[in-house]
């Protein structure tokens, strides 16, 4: 399944109004695509630390990367949740 760092773009952002974002653009997508699990990155990606480039396209690789850490994490998190919903 699909997990999402989320960079708002703007100060007023708030976790329900993303979950509500996030679900809104799930209804559009296949299921494999859709996006179970979200947090938010510790800072903005930018040209400067090497995450986007120029004209702001991600750098996939440097981003895992840098934050390889923090997406494992989700994934991690969701296993640990499903293995004691079955016990």
């Amino acid at each position: 399944y699909a997990v999402a760092l989320i960079v708002p773009s703007g100060a007023s952002a708030d976790a329900s109004l993303i979950d509500r974002s996030i679900a809104t653009a799930n209804l559009r997508l296949p299921e494999y695509a859709r996006v179970c699990r979200w947090t938010w990155a510790p800072a903005k990606f930018t040209a400067e630390e090497g995450l986007v480039t120029g004209n702001g396209r991600l750098r996939r690789d440097a981003i895992v990367g840098r934050y390889g850490w923090l997406i494992d994490s989700m994934y991690r998190d969701a296993e640990s949740a499903r293995r004691e919903a079955s016990a």
